[in-house]
């Protein structure tokens, strides 16, 4: 599963940030939302190449036709 929580320290960023943003100039956080923005955009293009190119190893089973508990010795 993806995690979604902030570390302490990242929830503390995340603090000093909202309250430069409340003093900061308009057009400063334009420019630093389009950055951002860019960046999510390359990130995700990036997460989804190496996705795509995983190597994607075959289970036992797709590979065989058996599952790794049958037996194959027959009593």
């Amino acid at each position: 599963m993806p995690i979604t929580q902030l570390t302490l320290e990242q929830d503390l960023k995340m603090r000093q940030i909202e309250d430069a943003l409340k003093e900061a100039d308009k057009n400063d956080i334009v420019t630093v939302y389009l950055a951002l923005q860019r960046q999510c955009f390359v990130l995700g293009n990036n997460i989804s190449q190496l996705v795509k190119t995983w190597p994607n190893h075959l289970s036992i089973t797709e590979t065989t036709g058996r599952s790794e508990t049958s037996s194959t010795n027959k009593d």
